[in-house]
């Protein structure tokens, strides 16, 4: 299982595989701590170039981290339709998360509390 993203644009960038990423904040990251790429005024910049959309291909689970506890959220799917655009996080249609730019935290619309970075990982897809 694994996961792949695609920054969408004029011409795409593809990022993956992989097992796991984080959005800590304004900075997505592999799971490893590399930067893949930064949100700034709601898109996505990766090697200077700008990305309005991001698309995770793959099924996930994905849950909220505290910066200063080791406490996380409870766990969302599997999901398999992840999109973030202009700061919001999609599953489908419906809202999921939203990035608070100027805090650089994220807003669990689900849980209703702000959390630090939000994890999204590979998972087994959901039965239909």
């Amino acid at each position: 299982m694994s996961l792949t993203l695609v920054f969408r644009s004029t011409t795409d960038h593809t990022v993956g595989p992989l097992t796991s990423f984080r959005l800590d904040g304004d900075a997505l990251r592999k799971s490893d701590g590399e930067l893949i790429a930064s949100h700034e005024r709601n898109q996505w910049r990766v090697n200077e170039v700008h990305y309005p959309r991001l698309e995770c291909k793959g099924s996930v689970s994905i849950w909220f981290e505290r910066a200063s506890a080791p406490k996380a959220s409870r766990r969302f799917g599997p999901h398999d339709d992840l999109t973030i655009y202009d700061g919001v996080a999609y599953i489908g249609k419906r809202v999921f998360a939203s990035l608070t730019e100027e805090a650089r935290i994220w807003y669990s619309h689900d849980i209703g509390h702000h959390w630090k970075v939000m994890v999204v990982e590979s998972a087994i897809p959901a039965r239909s």
